[in-house]
């Protein structure tokens, strides 16, 4: 029998919740703070950073399968919840930016450079 991920369980173990608020994230048109509590406390922000910035870089196959998983349930959290790292991966999810309403600027921006045209 093939083993189940643990990040693939941790989705599964959280999908009773996730369909549960299913309803209410249509209405408010934001994810519950009960769910994006689950979502931060199991690491889901962080599946694809790299370990040397606190990440668990996860393979991409098992990405696909835990937002796959999250998204049976409810397609606003598997969209705007679990695949956001790969947008904004320079950015930190968190509660406080979430309670001030705006769940899709959680975090702080940061430059990473500057551009500058090269001759040659």
């Amino acid at each position: 029998m093939p083993t189940v991920h643990p990040q693939l369980q941790k989705a599964r173990d959280l999908l009773p919740l996730i369909a549960a608020a299913a309803d209410e994230h249509d209405d408010i048109r934001k994810l519950t703070m009960p769910v994006v509590e689950a979502l931060i406390d199991g690491g889901f922000f962080t599946m694809l950073k790299t370990k040397s910035v606190g990440g668990m870089e996860l393979k991409p196959s098992i990405f696909a399968q835990v937002t796959e998983a999250i998204a049976s349930v409810d397609g606003s959290t598997g969209w705007a919840g679990v695949p956001k790292q790969r947008l904004l991966g320079h950015q930190r999810v968190s509660r406080s930016a979430h309670r001030a309403g705006d769940f899709r600027q959680a975090g702080r921006d940061r430059r990473l450079g500057t551009a500058r045209f090269a001759v040659g």
